[in-house]
């Protein structure tokens, strides 16, 4: 058994067979792998920053070091990585893997500054802004792909997995 004291967040696989957890110090998490099929905790190597799952239950993204390196780890390879970017330079934000070899980058929300969210063709590595500063920019992820987007004071939108909008709420 593994006692998590203080969570940060957690993920769950697509397969819903895995969840993706980070605990610990806000500032130098540990994060780890819990199977729910096996009932075993697997833990990931130190350092890493934000991590996300890939296309599959095989594959994470991940932030790490204190560079800043953006890494496709295989888990199905003894964890190897893949270094896709060298230093990625976004401070204070999360990825998601989003389909057709594309990441979103998100910048933590506040009411108090703007934020913004991008996303990363991981093919030709080019940045595509999907939403400029906002303040209390949020932006969060339902199943089958499909984004919740809101942003004060009566902004709430659905986008399709495209990321384009296609329900205004408000």
């Amino acid at each position: 058994s593994k006692t998590i004291a203080s969570m940060r967040s957690f993920e769950t696989a697509s397969s819903s067979e895995k969840v993706l957890v980070s605990f610990g110090d806000a500032l130098s998490p540990q994060w780890g792998i819990f199977d729910l099929i096996d009932l075993v905790w697997r833990p990931l190597q130190s350092g890493i920053n934000y991590a996300t799952w890939g296309k599959d239950d095989n594959e994470i993204f991940a932030v790490y070091g204190e560079e800043k390196r953006l890494v496709k780890i295989d888990l199905s390879r003894n964890n190897q990585q893949n270094v896709i970017l060298n230093n990625f330079g976004f401070k204070d934000s999360k990825i998601r893997f989003a389909g057709d070899n594309r990441l979103i980058v998100f910048e933590r929300t506040s009411a108090e500054y703007p934020s913004r969210v991008w996303t990363l063709d991981l093919k030709k590595l080019e940045l595509q802004t999907i939403f400029a500063p906002r303040n209390g920019l949020t932006l969060d992820f339902g199943r089958g792909g499909s984004y919740f987007v809101f942003s004060p004071p009566n902004d709430f939108s659905i986008l399709n997995p495209r990321l384009r909008k296609f329900l205004q709420i408000l």
